[in-house]
């Protein structure tokens, strides 16, 4: 079967910042294939593998993601998936939100929050996301919408 490579500045996935979706992008792309030729992008990461090898461990603060190898700055690891929390703007209801939430993260042993763009949401992977959410160090971390 034929791959057809489409450039991805021209994926509207890529413009939209999110990795591509092949059905949806093949839809798009359909105009001019034959039915023997799938969708490929330089946009589908994970969907292709091109991810470095990397392992879930035992760190120094409960279980970590580990390189396998050197990692370049700028490689895609994976895709961080996590319940988006808007911060209440009231500081009393801001602190009462944070008191609830240690009570569960300490009861359940699970604390996977990542404050996000100026403390107005924070991120919570405690219940979503797959190995990204051990992530320990938050300057690999790059928020997009």
């Amino acid at each position: 079967m034929q791959m057809q490579h489409l450039l991805t500045p021209k994926c509207s996935c890529f413009r939209d910042d999110h990795e591509c979706n092949p059905e949806h992008c093949a839809k798009q792309s359909k105009r001019g294939m034959s039915t023997k030729q799938k969708h490929c992008c330089s946009n589908m990461h994970s969907h292709l593998g091109h991810v470095p090898r990397l392992a879930v461990k035992i760190g120094s603060w409960g279980l970590g993601t580990f390189a396998q190898s050197k990692i370049k700055t700028g490689t895609f690891l994976g895709e961080y998936g996590a319940e988006l929390i808007p911060l209440p703007t009231n500081l009393d209801e801001q602190n009462h939100l944070d008191t609830i939430q240690g009570i569960v993260h300490r009861y359940r042993g699970l604390n996977y929050l990542f404050s996000v763009n100026e403390a107005i949401h924070v991120l919570d992977a405690a219940t979503v996301g797959d190995f990204t959410r051990r992530d320990q160090n938050s300057l690999l971390c790059i928020p997009k919408n």
